[in-house]
């Protein structure tokens, strides 16, 4: 009869519809990784270890980037991309804690002041699957 029929093929639609809108939800998601930099102080003197703590406990982290900036240098201080844990499943890494050292000397910086970038993404889909960014700088 007409009314099993339209019953079986709303049944099959919604079998098909939802999952396929669960996991555009879950892997759309929109919100963008966290970085919590622990800075005792703003000076850095001879040598410094940033401490850096990078979280996004809904896709993953995909990629830290690190940069120091002062008169239109840049030095990379690291730059690490975090393994996928599958197409559907976003990234391995939830949370990451990072120490990273900084020797101005070394890096031939002079005194004064200096830039500190820092740029995470996440293993979203969004911008078409390049994944949320947070960018800072202090």
């Amino acid at each position: 009869s007409k009314n099993k029929k339209r019953w079986f093929a709303g049944i099959a639609v919604a079998i098909l519809f939802l999952p396929v809108l669960w996991l555009l939800l879950v892997r759309l998601e929109g919100q963008k990784p966290e970085i919590i930099l622990e800075q005792a102080s703003p000076f850095i003197g001879k040598s410094h270890d940033f401490s850096i703590s990078i979280a996004d406990p809904k896709s993953g982290l995909r990629k830290i980037w690190v940069a120091m900036i002062q008169n239109g240098k840049e030095v990379i201080l690291a730059e690490q991309d975090f393994p996928s844990a599958g197409i559907f499943s976003g990234g391995e890494i939830k949370s990451k804690s990072l120490n990273i050292p900084f020797e101005p000397q070394k890096h031939k910086f002079s005194d004064g002041k200096a830039i500190l970038r820092l740029a995470v993404w996440d293993y979203s889909w969004r911008g078409w699957w390049h994944g949320n960014q947070v960018y800072i700088e202090k």
